[in-house]
């Protein structure tokens, strides 16, 4: 989450989370930081078997999300940093991917 916020690529970033107890400790931490979103997720999104596809999905239609740059970052992988981040989103703009 900090990779993200210091890469300042991002104008919105959405913390997806099935728990109430999480997102207000993470509300607490992190309440400076104006570009930042939490979107519970749905019990139909939240089940062990569900796809991370299935999340992105259903936050774009919930927040109508259309026409723009997505990425995902896991918490499930923590030792990405804000360069990888930018080298990352450079790289897709330069090949319009």
């Amino acid at each position: 989450m900090q990779s993200c916020i210091d890469s300042k690529v991002f104008s919105e970033i959405i913390i997806a989370c099935d728990s109430d107890k999480y997102i207000s400790y993470l509300k607490k931490i992190i309440k400076d930081h104006l570009n930042i979103t939490f979107y519970k997720r749905s019990k139909k999104s939240s089940l062990n078997n569900s796809q991370t596809e299935e999340v992105l999905l259903e936050i774009l239609r919930k927040k109508k999300i259309k026409n723009t740059i997505c990425a995902l970052v896991q918490a499930t992988s923590p030792l990405i940093d804000k360069k990888d981040i930018k080298d990352s989103f450079n790289y897709f703009l330069k090949k319009k991917i």
